[in-house]
């Protein structure tokens, strides 16, 4: 029971894992959701190399945010592990969110998350740079949302739809 006495909405908690390519909006996306600049933001690729962790707190909700490494394919031995480090995070996470960009193409990296367990949940970025079409592989999310980190279009509509995914989802 939630401490005002709401037996109707049992506070939750969970981890969510952001992924997507280099340059997607992951740490962009974690800095607007905790309103904070937590995670640095920068044109060049790879800025993050680790698992980065943000909270947002809501009445009915705790929400652990994890912001990885972009997938992608390199050769090199260190791109593999912070490939490998992202994946890692998602086989962990309570939700898998897919960052996409707006006018982007589906490839590769977006097909190493489409794969994993669900739930997944696709997020449309940079939306108010470009007009987004229609996405090959959404078919295979629960949902899909629309947002700009910059504006903070869809953003509230990003936190209920992960509220939604929540009724589907059996506790751990």
């Amino acid at each position: 029971m939630s401490p005002a006495g709401d037996s109707e909405s049992p506070h939750r908690a969970g981890l969510v894992a952001l992924l997507g390519r280099p340059n997607a909006g992951k740490s962009s996306l974690l800095n607007r959701l905790v309103g904070e600049k937590l995670a640095i933001v920068s044109p060049k690729a790879q800025t993050t190399r680790g698992r980065l962790l943000g909270v947002v707190t809501r009445p009915n909700a705790q929400i652990l945010l994890h912001d990885t490494p972009g997938l992608h394919s390199g050769e090199r031995q260190f791109n593999k592990l912070l490939c490998e480090r992202a994946l890692e995070t998602a086989r962990d996470a309570d939700l898998r969110v897919l960052l996409f960009e707006a006018d982007a193409t589906w490839s590769e990296a977006e097909e190493r998350v489409a794969v994993l367990p669900p739930p997944l949940l696709l997020v449309r970025t940079k939306c108010d740079l470009a007009n987004p079409g229609p996405v090959v592989g959404a078919e295979r999310f629960a949902r899909v949302v629309e947002t700009s980190a910059t504006t903070g279009k869809g953003i509230e509509a990003l936190l209920e739809a992960r509220k939604r995914l929540d009724r589907h989802v059996p506790p751990r």
